[in-house]
């Protein structure tokens, strides 16, 4: 990856997008790029963390696991986006496992950096405690979704938010596993949800895709 790629990467990133070039071109200089395999352990669970990683291609998943080995995905992670923020700012351990979902490279950037920016750089202050809001209140949608809403709820306002145009497109690892585990359900239940919005003539899938045939009806099911 060459440097103006790199910065247009890190554009993409919310709390880097107001800075300049030059800014961006030190962070670079700092950062360090590493390659991980599909199903291989980017970071561990209670490990600890010194910088923020951006992902520059490839997907990824933050998982927790239960005692019962149940796991529990609680986003997944793709080009821009970014992990180990919270943990390493605040020098404690992480609280999720982050897998490669396919083969990616990440780009690392060191805690002192980052501090080195916010004592620095007002802006970047104010962008990055919007980002970490936004956050929090993303995490406090999910717990809710998860303990208040039924799975069909939870599973048809997935379908909405990775829809485009009534149509969402599955990554070639999105299998039904790994989507029951993101909202809270087993393989089995799933399926049986998704025969049913079939059957209702709400929605067509396949192994590739869901279309939405009735937008109104899966709008409602996300409210249930």
């Amino acid at each position: 990856m060459n440097a103006s790629d790199a910065n247009h990467l890190l554009k993409q990133v919310p709390f880097f997008s107001g800075l300049d070039k030059a800014t961006l071109d030190t962070l670079l200089t700092k950062a360090v790029i590493r390659q991980f395999q599909r199903d291989e352990i980017v970071a561990w669970e209670n490990e600890e963390t010194d910088g923020i990683s951006v992902i520059i291609s490839g997907w990824l998943k933050g998982i927790q696991t239960t005692e019962t080995g149940r796991e529990q995905i609680l986003r997944t992670f793709g080009p821009g986006d970014t992990f180990g923020l919270i943990t390493s700012l605040s020098h404690t351990p992480n609280h999720i496992r982050i897998v490669a979902l396919e083969d990616c490279e990440i780009q690392k950037i060191p805690d002192y950096a980052l501090v080195t920016l916010i004592d620095s750089n007002p802006g970047f202050s104010r962008r990055l405690i919007r980002y970490l809001s936004q956050n929090l209140s993303a995490l406090i949608t999910l717990v809710e979704n998860l303990s208040l809403k039924s799975v069909e709820s939870r599973l048809a306002k997935f379908i909405l938010s990775q829809s485009e145009k009534d149509v969402y497109l599955r990554k070639k690892w999105e299998t039904q596993d790994l989507i029951a585990a993101q909202i809270g359900t087993v393989p089995d239940v799933l399926s049986r949800i998704l025969r049913a919005f079939e059957e209702e003539g709400i929605i067509t899938f396949d192994r590739k895709q869901i279309t939405i045939i009735d937008l109104a009806a899966m709008q409602k099911k996300a409210q249930i």
